[in-house]
């Protein structure tokens, strides 16, 4: 992003305006760095696919899920349930 005269700008900007919104709003104070984690945790909590996450947060897949491989705990439970499912007679 640019500015209205074609200058970069700083990335403190954005931190900068968070905090103001924040506190006019009376919300604790939180770096906005932390809201990006906390939107990638409750999107993988939620079932979104990690290659949509990443998408979002403009990480590779494989840099996503070492990241925030902690908001996937039971995962390979759910895997397999989902295959144990899949794999029983109907009846």
């Amino acid at each position: 992003m640019v500015d209205p005269i074609g200058r970069p700008i700083m990335p403190d900007v954005y931190g900068d305006m968070f905090q103001r919104i924040a506190k006019a709003a009376g919300l604790p104070r939180i770096r906005l760095h932390d809201v990006r984690h906390t939107v990638a945790t409750l999107l993988l909590q939620r079932g979104i696919a990690p290659v949509v996450v990443a998408g979002i947060l403009g990480h590779s897949p494989a840099v996503l899920l070492t990241t925030y491989a902690h908001a996937l705990p039971d995962a390979k439970r759910d895997a397999v349930d989902v295959l144990s499912g899949t794999l029983r007679p109907h009846t």
